[in-house]
């Protein structure tokens, strides 16, 4: 059972960070390792805990910003006896953050060595932004920038539903170019390197082919490839074409037809259904149903582009079945043409289809 002790000064805990680091890259400590600290010239003994955290093997130091939480099994030894050790210049003066960002990224690389997933650059940068308690204002700006911001107040209030943890599914309908599976697919990254969820799942009913992909040669993803190519772009904006498919392999990031997904219960994941208009109604019941502990839905899709005339959309079902109903783990927005960010004259060719406002037409003769 773990008890807070008495504070320990800045200098001597950076002091015992480093010799722990030390001795865990060395191997001499392991995870759920109990061990015992001397401080020098103190009667007082202290002890620290290595914590384990999920499939990573990422090891912490279980700690306070001003308490260490002790037990006692293994003596270290005198972290100023190790200092004096060291040969050459006097090492250089770090911050917490700094000993502890460089901690975890060289127990990675430590410890996965031999593994083509923990040398990724985009798990390493999961390692530091998953303790995003430990970032400052400016790092989490950073980290902010790297995201498509906002561009009308429509783009806003669905991304407030994504950031929205109590919203277990969300629903976004609207004609093509508002900005739905973009969003959706970046907050999927944004949480993933957060250490929010583990893993991204996105799907979409693959209707030219009415779901029979077995007789199209190579993986399920590269099956699936043409109809998910949409989520393919943004996801190569944060991740490399060649971590995406590493990360396929080791089943972190999967895609897969609509109909592949029966039966099937998602844990820890951010799932991502994209052009759900093409969905039957059984499909739409299907997948709403496949939520797990930890994990939430963003469902997308036009109603004007409906491919199956001849059956019930799924998606449109759905939404009047729950038109008049309040939930406070189920949200849903519908975009509009103004909120298109495509060229112009995309929304002109949505007009001159719904006949509302004829296109404007300027005679290049005139010019």
């Amino acid at each position: 059972m773990f008890h807070p002790l008495e504070q320990i000064n800045q200098k001597d805990r950076r002091r015992w960070i480093i010799l722990i680091k030390k001795k865990v890259i060395q191997n001499s400590l392991h995870c759920h390792d109990d061990f015992q600290i001397q401080i020098h010239n103190s009667v007082n003994s202290r002890t620290c805990r290595l914590h384990k955290k999920n499939k990573y093997e990422k090891m912490y130091l279980f700690f306070s910003i001003d308490v260490l939480y002790m037990d006692s099994k293994h003596e270290l030894g005198d972290p100023k006896k190790e200092e004096k050790k060291r040969p050459g210049k006097k090492p250089k003066k770090q911050t917490e953050k700094e000993i502890m960002h460089e901690y975890m990224l060289d127990h990675e690389k430590h410890q996965n060595s031999s593994s083509s997933l923990g040398t990724t650059p985009i798990i390493k940068q999961r390692k530091i932004y998953e303790n995003f308690q430990y970032l400052s204002h400016g790092e989490r700006e950073q980290f902010d920038q790297k995201f498509t911001k906002p561009k009308n107040t429509s783009q806003e209030i669905f991304c407030s539903m994504l950031k929205a943890k109590n919203k277990k599914i969300i629903l976004a309908t609207g004609p093509a170019g508002t900005g739905k599976t973009l969003f959706a697919t970046e907050y999927g990254v944004r949480f993933f390197l957060m250490g929010i969820y583990d893993k991204l799942i996105f799907t979409r009913p693959s209707v030219s082919v009415d779901e029979e992909l077995g007789f199209l040669p190579g993986t399920m993803e590269e099956k699936m490839a043409p109809w998910v190519r949409p989520i393919y772009d943004v996801l190569y904006q944060f991740i490399s074409p060649k971590e995406v498919q590493i990360l396929m392999e080791e089943k972190i990031i999967e895609i897969s037809p609509l109909g592949y997904m029966r039966g099937r219960t998602f844990k820890n994941s951010w799932i991502v259904a994209d052009e759900m208009q093409n969905s039957t109604t059984s499909q739409m019941k299907m997948l709403l149903t496949r939520l797990g502990e930890n994990s939430r839905l963003v469902i997308t899709g036009d109603l004007e582009q409906f491919d199956r005339p001849n059956e019930r959309n799924g998606l449109e079902d759905f939404l009047d079945k729950f038109r008049g109903k309040r939930s406070s783990s189920i949200g849903s927005f519908e975009f509009d043409k103004k909120d298109i960010q495509r060229e112009e004259v995309v929304k002109e060719i949505l007009d001159i289809y719904s006949g509302d406002v004829p296109a404007d037409y300027i005679d290049d003769e005139c010019i």
